[in-house]
């Protein structure tokens, strides 16, 4: 069965207030590091003669998503990269049109650029990944691609409305990536700080200029480990969904500039579905965060 890893909130902060009166709920569902393990597997124990689920697959996390949508339809997926690439046999085989078919089919809502779907290359990405992907891979700090820099709303940067609340949604891949792709891959890309990149566009979504693109709420998608990095983002984000390292990560951490940003680290394979809540009150137009966790 699935069960919840609960919130740890950062050292002397309250517990999680109540959503206000009149606030809208958005529930925010995150995987990472897919790694093209689609199929339900499992292993057996034969010290002790017991099968447990390996990965639960892509009908489990769908099924999950589903649920989630039923009960709140201001609810929104995502992923932090690494969806293709080092991937499961079963979608290896067919160079991972399996994983992106059943990604599209579980209507992911964005996803941040992970080092892997770059392993062949660049052209790849901009011709064959990113068409066959209904929903847009976002790289803020990456720089020199026509088609990576217009996916969303252009700049890494995407915007969704769930209840009338504008949520944007910025993607930054990890800063070792020339270390993880080869050379030719990078050969007319720039990279910058991701985190540095993730502040600068989450500060242009709440700088009230619409020309720039305007959300009440900005979540980050992050290819890039969160113990490290999480309490260095600004009081522009509200929330946080990395990977990279496939370490699970669940919590509410103090940013740079004392705010409360809720972060998870969904683990990989699909072991683990990250999950936020958030509460928006349109009268303060402030975000607080009610819940984070990872369900695995």
């Amino acid at each position: 069965s699935l069960s919840p890893l609960a919130l740890t909130p950062p050292a002397g902060a309250d517990e999680p207030a109540a959503p206000a009166a009149g606030a809208t709920t958005i529930d925010l569902l995150g995987i990472t590091d897919l790694h093209g393990h689609i199929s339900r597997t499992t292993r057996t124990d034969s010290g002790i003669g017991q099968t447990s689920v390996e990965d639960p697959g892509a009908v489990t996390l769908a099924c999950e998503v589903s649920a989630a949508r039923a009960a709140n339809p201001n609810t929104l997926f995502v992923s932090a990269g690494d969806s293709v690439g080092g991937s499961a046999y079963v979608s290896s085989i067919l160079q991972d049109r399996p994983t992106m078919e059943a990604l599209n089919a579980m209507s992911l809502d964005a996803s941040a650029l992970g080092n892997h779907e770059l392993d062949q290359g660049l052209s790849d990405l901009e011709t064959r990944i990113l068409p066959a992907s209904n929903f847009p891979i976002l790289a803020a700090n990456v720089s020199g691609s026509t088609p990576l820099s217009a996916e969303g709303g252009g700049k890494g940067t995407f915007i969704k409305e769930v209840g009338g609340v504008r949520v944007g949604f910025v993607g930054v891949v990890t800063d070792e990536l020339p270390t993880l792709v080869s050379p030719s891959a990078l050969s007319i890309l720039t990279l910058s700080p991701a985190v540095a990149a993730a502040n600068a566009r989450a500060a242009e979504l709440k700088d009230g200029d619409p020309a720039n693109g305007e959300a009440d709420v900005v979540v980050v998608l992050s290819h890039e480990d969160m113990a490290s990095t999480a309490t260095s983002f600004s009081r522009n984000v509200d929330a946080v969904f990395s990977g990279h390292t496939h370490v699970p990560f669940a919590k509410t951490v103090t940013g740079a500039e004392g705010n409360q940003i809720a972060v998870v680290q969904a683990d990989h394979y699909g072991w683990a579905l990250g999950r936020i809540r958030l509460s928006y009150d349109p009268a303060s137009r402030k975000t607080s965060v009610v819940s984070a966790d990872n369900k695995d």
